[in-house]
């Protein structure tokens, strides 16, 4: 799932913390940088609104549970 596509994302914005994958219930499935087992972010408001509007959706200031850093996080749900 985190792919070397996703690496090279990374690589590419050095402003950027971290790339993941999660299931539709927030389980993180993999990140680009480290995630520890059973980290979620099913309770990040942004993850709902993308998720229930079927679209982009970014969050306001957050701390990153995966870097444990301020950032604003983006989420974009993959719709089969």
């Amino acid at each position: 799932l985190c792919s070397p596509a996703l690496r090279a994302v990374l690589d590419a914005q050095p402003r950027y913390l971290q790339l993941v994958v999660a299931a539709a219930d927030g389980r993180i499935a993999c990140g680009v940088r480290p995630v520890r087992p059973g980290d979620s972010i099913g309770d990040r408001e942004y993850l709902r609104r993308a998720l229930d509007r079927k679209a982009f959706a970014t969050s306001g200031p957050i701390i990153s549970r995966t870097t444990g850093q301020p950032a604003i996080a983006a989420a974009f749900p993959h719709l089969p």
